[in-house]
């Protein structure tokens, strides 16, 4: 009998022990800061997993060209749509909310295992080549991938608002000193992955499906048992005092969203912060096509030239990441809005001066590119006779060092074959030259990479100054509204600078790559190479969106000062 008591004794105690464990009391926030920053990283690279799914299926024909762009319009006006919905919703109980976001993600993440292959087609870059871009219809098996990709990123966009509204309220309200160190980092997770995501996702990534399946799936399992271990069911202990909820009265939706719009600081800057990540996004989103006009060269990607890059932006994660201690104890005890504003300002014109040196200063001489003119291309009558078909990426230029003319491609060229020597690629056969030879790419390559380093470098500065940007107005929503209000307060941000960014943003670069289109597919029904004045088009718009911003913050500093003036007015 003594033993049944005894055994049942360490039995209770270990089941207390283990409900103990999935019911904290305490709250560590940087552990459940890393939590947010895996999942922005994971939902993050889903969505660029997800375009690169439309990718493939739109170059073996099976969805017709357009169906990326509107696929991203449509996700994205959900988006706008739920944002500030999902923001709110479930802020009673925030640890289930997000446990059951993360279950829903790694069910999404497991489909893919299963998703139908895509098919491919064969294409050829030599002369007398058969090519084939056109749209021939849309088979079973793409209809249920397109299914599948759909609601992957529905699932993702509705898991990130959540996590970031939800995520960074939840460790403003209840550990606030390192709020501003805490918003910085996971900006970061955002934006970094959405800048080299595309870039570090090789073909060999794109294939491979279990490949992609097991890394999210190990990237997201982690995350969602630490929420069971880290994150309490009521208002937690940190650092052993015991925290106090917010009460809920009179946070329904609409209160809510009513006291954030009659803030005119929050909503200007909610808008200041759409057009500044409008123009950071539209320029990298578009720089393939301005790299190709500008230096007439496609951007190498390998896997030394990915670490190198993924370095520079570990640097660009120092900056912001110090820039965010400068709004935190020990260093700032008191947030004033007033100093935040001026630092708005200057980041801000930064971004500017180096938008217009990045479309007027760097450039290079790309000597004679044969059949191009300003504003439009002819194929060269040496290579009439191959009856080129362009590919999906037809712009591939090659150097005929006889006469160093440059042809956009090896087709263009006449080329017939290929051959290696010592390693290195040369094309054969050619009808435009002397020689017979050609060789890969421009014959502008060694000045034209030169400055497109330079180009690289003040991209860098522009990323670095937007960051600093859009932390500095993302700390200053957060403490210009009702405590209340933070999550719906980041809610309606993301709702701002997605429609500002994947739709308005989105739609207007559209309409300029379609005006400025000088060599165009019209059976594949894509444009292969822009205009002379494309890269001014895609500069001077990107700052202009950056100059409308900094107008609207200057506007907010002169109505803070103001403020300040009445109520220093009221004091005396």
């Amino acid at each position: 009998m003594s033993l049944l008591v005894g055994g049942s004794t360490i039995c209770a105690k270990v089941l207390e022990r283990v409900k103990s464990w999935i019911n904290p009391k305490s709250f560590n926030v940087a552990r459940f800061r890393g939590i947010v920053m895996g999942v922005m990283i994971g939902t993050t690279l889903g969505e660029i997993c997800a375009y690169k799914l439309l990718q493939q299926d739109t170059r073996a024909g099976d969805l017709p060209a357009y169906t990326i762009d509107v696929t991203i319009l449509v996700v994205a006006l959900f988006e706008v749509l739920v944002a500030p919905f999902v923001s709110w919703w479930g802020f009673k109980n925030r640890r289930s909310l997000l446990i059951g976001y993360t279950t829903v993600t790694l069910v999404i993440f497991l489909s893919w295992y299963f998703l139908p292959g895509h098919g491919n087609r064969e294409e050829s870059e030599f002369c007398n080549g058969t090519n084939d871009t056109a749209f021939h219809g849309v088979p079973a098996t793409t209809v249920a991938r397109l299914i599948i990709i759909i609601l992957s990123c529905i699932t993702f966009v509705l898991t990130r608002v959540a996590w970031w509204s939800h995520g960074i309220a939840y460790c403003d309200e209840f550990a606030p000193e390192r709020t501003s160190v805490h918003y910085a980092l996971v900006l970061l997770a955002r934006v970094i992955p959405m800048i080299l995501g595309h870039r570090l996702l090789t073909n060999d990534v794109d294939n491979n499906m279990t490949i992609q399946t097991v890394f999210m799936m190990v990237g997201f399992t982690p995350n969602l048992v630490q929420l069971f271990l880290l994150l309490p069911k009521t208002a937690p202990k940190v650092k052993g005092v015991q925290k106090t909820a917010l009460p809920d009265e009179h946070r329904d939706f609409f209160t809510s969203i009513s006291r954030v719009c009659s803030n005119p600081l929050a909503t200007s800057q909610m808008f200041a912060m759409g057009l500044m990540s409008a123009a950071l996004f539209s320029y990298m989103h578009n720089e393939v096509l301005v790299v190709k006009v500008k230096f007439n060269l496609v951007p190498e990607r390998n896997g030394t030239v990915n670490v190198a890059e993924l370095f520079q932006y570990i640097f660009l994660m120092f900056v912001v990441g110090f820039a965010g201690n400068l709004y935190a104890k020990p260093i700032s005890t008191e947030f004033r809005s007033a100093a935040v504003m001026k630092q708005i300002i200057r980041s801000t014109i930064f971004v500017i001066i180096f938008y217009v040196l990045l479309t007027l200063a760097v450039r290079c001489d790309h000597g004679y590119v044969s059949g191009l003119s300003n504003d439009s291309y002819g194929n060269p009558e040496c290579s009439l006779s191959c009856g080129c078909e362009p590919r999906m990426r037809e712009f591939e230029p090659v150097c005929v060092v006889d006469d160093m003319v440059t042809y956009v491609s090896p087709c263009q060229a006449g080329c017939g074959g290929q051959e290696f020597v010592h390693g290195i690629r040369s094309y054969t056969n050619c009808t435009c030259s002397e020689s017979g030879r050609a060789v890969v790419g421009a014959c502008s390559d060694v000045s034209c990479t030169q400055a497109y380093r330079l180009h690289s470098m003040m991209l860098l500065v522009i990323v670095v100054f937007t960051l600093l940007t859009l932390h500095a107005q993302g700390v200053l929503l957060l403490r210009t509204v009702d405590p209340r209000d933070r999550s719906v307060v980041m809610g309606m941000t993301w709702s701002m600078v997605t429609l500002m960014t994947f739709v308005c943003g989105y739609m207007l670069f559209i309409g300029i790559n379609v005006a400025t289109c000088r060599w165009f597919d019209f059976e594949g029904k894509q444009c292969h190479l822009q205009t002379s004045k494309y890269p001014y088009h895609v500069g001077g718009t990107c700052t202009f969106l950056a100059l409308i911003s900094l107008l609207i913050s200057i506007m907010s500093t002169f109505s803070i000062q103001k403020a300040n003036k009445s109520i220093e007015n009221t004091r005396l």
